[in-house]
């Protein structure tokens, strides 16, 4: 155990105020009950770090903070992601709702491929339309189809696929499909 004891140097504590500076007993093995006299002030002992040990200090903490960053910066992209992919299942539920709502004669949903809907026009029960859209950098396309049935069947089907893409980064396209059946009696 390394332990150090201030005194004041002369040889009355009386002179405690004095400008004198304090002197520094060391615990050692070379001296009477283990303390040794030493001269130097304590902020010039001998136990201060080198440039090379501080230099080593800040590569480890910088080799463990990297990963923690990372660990950041893919949650934070995992999120929106999440975010994304929700946004685009709300927009294509709330289409396929909005057509089974219409009904399944309604020329809105004409036969055909990549129909277009970014916005989806509602009436108020005043009569006026308010326009739901979605976000500008999602697009949202309808495809209906009419299934071949050739046995004798009391209905008429639609198939109605709702496909919402968008870019989360350059380069990169993401989809969400979701699929839903209109259908009335055929007599």
């Amino acid at each position: 155990m390394n332990r150090t004891i201030l005194k004041t140097g002369g040889n009355h504590e009386s002179k405690l105020a004095g400008a004198r500076r304090p002197i520094a007993w060391r615990r050692g093995a070379n001296s009477l009950h283990g303390l040794r006299w030493s001269a130097r002030p304590l902020f010039l002992s001998d136990s201060a770090f080198s440039i090379i040990e501080v230099m080593i200090a800040v590569l480890i903490v910088g080799a463990t903070m990297t990963p923690i960053f990372f660990l950041f910066s893919r949650s934070t992209a995992g999120t929106t992601q999440t975010r994304d992919e929700a946004l685009a299942s709300g927009y294509a539920s709330e289409l396929l709702e909005f057509a089974q709502l219409k009904g399944y004669d309604d020329p809105l949903f004409p036969v055909g491929e990549n129909h277009d809907f970014p916005e989806i026009k509602l009436k108020t029960k005043a009569g006026s339309e308010v326009a739901v859209k979605i976000e500008s950098r999602f697009s949202r396309k309808l495809h209906v189809r009419i299934p071949p049935i050739t046995a004798p069947w009391p209905y008429l089907y639609k198939i109605l696929v709702v496909e919402v893409s968008w870019s989360p980064a350059p380069g990169q396209t993401r989809k969400v499909s979701m699929a839903g059946l209109l259908s009335k009696n055929k007599l």
